[in-house]
């Protein structure tokens, strides 16, 4: 069963400003794990087909966009080994898990610098319970590589890299992850070679603007 938790958007705009986490290594300590079950759904591949795909392991979809369609709520869309070049769109009116079957060192997910690579979008009526990116190496995001508004989610065992961003004047952005009233857990995950070239206030690997995020475990360089 997934966990809940309460949450307060407006105790988030009160006491968290922007956090922002740039260049720095951390190692910090994981005490427990998530405890957190996660159903297995449809399975997609870079040589799957969209059109003649059933989303089973042995005949998956191609695309997220069309896995994460034809998936239930709270179903996890499982990317084979693979490169998948595509920007993925998750709202919380359908929320979806997504993982990499063989882990961040197999499976990458580029933007190729066209948009963000994985963006969540919630709101004040967003699930309680978190949804989950496992295991997945994502790169080439702009302005980010990951970005949760309004949501809380889990970034387990992930490698986001090589994304960039450019700011404007009081703009709050992070080229890695960008947090917006999320209580994010972001654990066992590298996040690294990102930068922000800014003339406002941002982080080259993590912006938290009010959000409270948990990080453990986790290098970013």
């Amino acid at each position: 069963m997934m966990e809940q938790k309460p949450k307060n958007k407006v105790g988030l705009m009160r006491w968290y400003p922007v956090v922002l986490i740039a260049g720095m290594l951390l190692l910090l300590g994981f005490n427990a794990a998530h405890g957190q079950t996660i159903p297995v759904g449809l399975y997609l591949s870079p040589t799957g087909s969209d059109a003649t795909g059933t989303g089973a392991i042995d005949n998956p979809y191609r695309t997220f966009k069309y896995a994460i369609s034809q998936a239930s709520d709270w179903d996890t869309v499982v990317a084979l080994p693979g490169t998948y070049f595509e920007l993925v769109q998750i709202s919380f009116s359908h929320p979806v898990h997504i993982a990499g079957y063989e882990g961040a060192a197999n499976t990458t997910v580029s933007g190729d610098f066209g948009g963000i690579v994985f963006d969540y979008q919630g709101s004040l009526d967003s699930p309680t319970a978190r949804v989950s990116l496992i295991g997945l190496t994502i790169t080439r995001g702009q302005p980010h590589g990951v970005q949760v508004v309004e949501w809380d989610i889990l970034i387990k065992d992930c490698v986001i890299e090589d994304c960039q961003t450019e700011l404007t004047e009081g703009n709050f952005l992070g080229a890695g992850i960008y947090l917006l009233f999320s209580l994010a857990l972001i654990d066992n995950c590298t996040v690294q070679n990102n930068r922000a070239t800014f003339s406002g206030d941002s982080g080259g690997g993590i912006c938290a603007e009010y959000s409270a995020p948990t990080i453990r475990n986790c290098r970013i360089l």
